[in-house]
């Protein structure tokens, strides 16, 4: 039709005759009026299909509202928001492909949006992509830190990717966000960490109060040092005094002995190698404490193994940063939820050379089970580090299947 219109326009134009020019030119008017009316019919109808489509939407009849917005597309590939209502249709049909499509072709025509992006988060996961998926969901987040949804399915792709003590924060938040089903996963997912986080949190407060305490104690030790400092100190400028002629003069009858500067000349063979010896010494403990002092423990560190959907071992209080080379295949079975503790001590090479029951914390103790988690416990292989030893824990966390 337009370019029809525009046909007609030119014809005029290039039309000399004057008679013929006038009739050309009612003839165009009438084809133009004609072509407005059927654009306002169109633009009509696809409001009408659309309005059909929502109300579709709405009965959650996601497959008709599609058909719908599948032939508002055949007639105009261009019309951006048929494409994102048909996108949210597919979620609910469960075609996450499809999904991803249509919003691509929606970016393409329209932009990016934050609605899109939210979207795309939740279809990159759906599908598997999880290093997309949390690309958008951080996008997400930046936007509106306070999303619960954003924040529950950020947690989701953290579970995927095997961090569950940030996969837990992220749900804890989404939970406080009011976000549905984030509740129920901090209560089965997340109460060992939650725990091990509290516990820390009351060592660090407890450190926090000693410490307070000795700068109390040592700031009142120094300043009844100045005040009996302040007492004696005329008496004892005027003994100085007294004494000081004294003191200048060497005692008689000794003879001060002389310094000719060569005190290594007088060293024999086995003195100078013997200072060798300590120096060298003295060198390799200083860089020693220097690579020390670079792999420093954290004893806030976490780090969860899972074994099974039953079984999940946390490591921490110290080894919580020391990467595990290997760990053996363990398989525990018992009726009752609870957890074993053990403590381990690793030795600069990875090997667990020592293992306890921490019977304080330790909820099962059933002997099949405890004594599992110590022989397993000591299968553990760490990765080198130039500590001599480095101790911690390990929590066998035991979840029955329902």
């Amino acid at each position: 039709m337009r370019y029809i219109n525009l046909s007609c326009l030119n014809f005029v134009i290039n039309t000399n005759h004057r008679s013929m020019k006038s009739i050309l030119i009612s003839i165009c008017l009438t084809i133009l009026t004609i072509g407005g009316l059927h654009s306002q019919s169109l633009e009509d109808d696809v409001n009408v299909q659309l309005m059909k489509a929502k109300v579709l939407f709405d009965a959650e009849r996601y497959d008709e509202a599609v058909r719908i917005y599948n032939t508002i597309i055949k007639k105009d590939d261009e019309y951006a928001p048929a494409y994102l209502m048909r996108a949210k249709s597919k979620i609910f049909l469960g075609a996450w492909a499809g999904t991803r499509n249509d919003l691509l072709d929606y970016i393409d025509l329209n932009g990016v949006t934050k609605e899109v992006i939210k979207i795309m988060s939740i279809t990159e996961y759906e599908l598997g992509n999880y290093t997309a998926a949390k690309n958008y969901a951080t996008t997400a987040l930046e936007l509106d830190p306070y999303d619960g949804e954003q924040l529950f399915i950020a947690g989701n792709i953290e579970m995927k990717q095997r961090d569950k003590t940030q996969a837990c924060e992220y749900w804890e938040a989404a939970a406080q966000m009011g976000a549905r089903g984030a509740k129920t996963l901090v209560s089965k997912e997340c109460s060992v960490i939650f725990e091990i986080r509290e516990e820390q949190r009351q060592k660090k407060a407890e450190a926090k109060a000693k410490a307070e305490a000795r700068q109390r104690a040592e700031a009142k030790r120094q300043a009844e040092k100045r005040a009996d400092s302040d007492l004696s100190e005329d008496t004892e400028e005027e003994s100085s005094q007294v004494n000081s002629r004294s003191e200048k003069r060497p005692p008689v009858g000794i003879i001060p002995p002389k310094d000719n500067g060569n005190d290594e000349d007088d060293m024999n063979d086995e003195d100078e190698e013997n200072v060798k010896t300590d120096r060298r010494k003295e060198a390799e403990k200083e860089e020693k404490q220097a690579k020390l002092e670079y792999e420093k423990v954290d004893m806030d560190a976490i780090q969860e193994i899972e074994i099974d959907e039953e079984l999940s071992v946390v490591i921490g209080n110290g080894l919580g940063k020391r990467k595990v080379e290997d760990h053996p295949d363990i398989f525990m079975l018992s009726n009752d939820a609870g957890k074993v503790v053990i403590d381990v001590c690793v030795d600069h090479e990875g090997k667990v050379y020592s293992a306890s029951i921490d019977k304080r914390k330790t909820t099962l103790f059933k002997t099949s089970l405890t004594s599992l988690a110590l022989r397993k416990s000591k299968e553990f292989q760490f990765f080198p580090s130039f500590r001599e030893e480095q101790c911690g824990y390990l929590i066998y966390v035991i979840k029955p299947g329902e």
